[in-house]
Formats: structure tokens, sequence, C-alpha cells
């Protein structure tokens, strides 16, 4: 061993000796916190995509725990529109005069749709956009191919363009009833839910009730056919065989 080795040795020798055999380690620099940092700085983006999945887990756990779609779809189309109060509130006005399958879901919805009388109407009090009203034609005409509405409540122009193909009323009520309007349907305003319930009176007077049958559709398979037509034709009874609580005269 050279001079020079035996001298760094001996430096060494001196260092280990001061610290009692212990070699002094530099501080490690703090660790940088980069997962709490992208929190940090995307703090509303982060908070978007954890509401946007609540939403969307709710969603799916509402679909699913209310059994998927409704048993009974009823479809309102016509020169009215149902917002959701509205909606909610005929939608009750439905539900309240069953006299069976209360276990049964019944979902609402509306195409608002302006015919020229209806237009003619209105009188220049509201601007119709024409092209708005064209596609809500065609929405209707698709839903009668392609969707799963059994139940209507139609304008009497809409109902004019689908009568041929209604269930007729003395397979429903075992013979035409006397409030009829037709042998397909019945007008709205002649029972006595539409002049018990002030939720069916946002509709006009000659709406018609009418159904078709689901086999015409692609919607339904043969079997759950069959039990679609049976509580559409019984929830047909329950209105138009609606008996008012506080008489005829009641409106």
């Amino acid at each position: 061993m050279n001079e020079q080795d035996s001298g760094n040795l001996s430096e060494r020798a001196k260092v280990l000796a001061a610290t009692g055999g212990v070699t002094q380690m530099p501080p490690e620099p703090p660790k940088k916190h980069r997962i709490s940092d992208f929190f940090y700085h995307r703090k509303l983006l982060c908070a978007v995509i954890v509401f946007a999945l609540i939403l969307t887990v709710f969603s799916v756990w509402s679909f699913f725990s209310s059994g998927g779609p409704s048993d009974v779809t009823v479809m309102y189309a016509g020169p009215c529109t149902l917002y959701s109060d509205t909606g909610g509130a005929l939608s009750s006005a439905i539900r309240s005069v069953r006299t069976s399958g209360k276990d049964k879901s019944i979902s609402l919805t509306d195409i608002t749709w302006y015919s020229e009388n209806d237009i003619a109407e209105l009188g220049g009090a509201y601007t119709l956009d024409e092209a708005e009203n064209a596609a809500a034609l065609s929405e209707f005409r698709e839903e009668l191919t392609n969707g799963d509405a059994l139940f209507f409540l139609l304008s009497p122009e809409l109902y004019a363009q689908v009568k041929e193909s209604l269930v007729p009323l003395s397979e429903i009520f075992g013979e035409v009833p006397e409030s009829a309007a037709d042998v397909y349907s019945v007008r709205l305003g002649d029972t006595d839910f539409y002049k018990y319930f002030t939720a069916a009176q946002v509709l006009p007077e000659n709406t018609r009730i009418c159904m078709r049958r689901a086999a015409d559709t692609a919607a339904y398979s043969e079997e759950r056919a069959a039990e679609a037509d049976a509580l559409c034709r019984e929830l047909f009874r329950d209105i138009v065989g609606f008996v008012s609580p506080l008489g005829s005269e009641s409106s």
C-alpha cells in the first residue's frame, strides 16, 4: 500500500471514529405527491366524472329495480304538449282508476303534432315550426311501425289515419258502448274520467281513446303480446267505465 492510500485510509478512519462507526447519509429529497397534485389541479373534471358515474349507476339501478320497460305504454299524440307536471298528473289519474293489475307499471309518452285545423285554431297566436311539425308526424308513424305503445289518446286527425288497424270496441267491452264515438274509439270528453280529473282536462275533449293489437307490432313476442293486450283492454275498460264519485254533473 503506498503512502497516498495510507493517508486516505487514515482520513476515513478518523471519520468513522468521530461518528462512532456510523456513516451519515445525506437526507433524501422530499417525494413529489403526483397523484394528489393531479386531483388538485383537475378538481372540476374529477367532480364531473364522479357525478356522471353516479348518475349512470343510479339510472341502471332504477331501470332494473322497476322491472325494465313499462308493462303498459300510453301514448298521447295531438296538439297538446305534456310537460313533466301535467304529464305526471295525467299518469297518476290513469293509475288511480285501475281496478286490476296494480302491480303492473304504466308509462305515458307524448308527441305534439298540429293538424291544419289545429293550426287554424291557433289564429296566429303561435308561430309553428313546419319542419318540427313534420318530424313529429314522422315520429308518430315510426312509433306505429316499431314502437311498443298499444293504448292511444289521439287527435281526431291522427285517429283517422290509424282507425282501420285498431281493436274494435266490441272485442274490448263485449259490445259497442253507448258512449262510443264509433266502433273503434271513445271520445275522451264524453267520459266521467275526463269530467272528474282536472289532469285529464289538459287534453282536448275530442281526443279519441283507442288501442291496437300487440301482435300487429314488432315490439312484442307472441307470449308477451297476449299479456300486453289483456292489460290494455283492462285499462280501456277502467277509464271508460269510471264513474265520478261526484255524480255525472261534475266537471
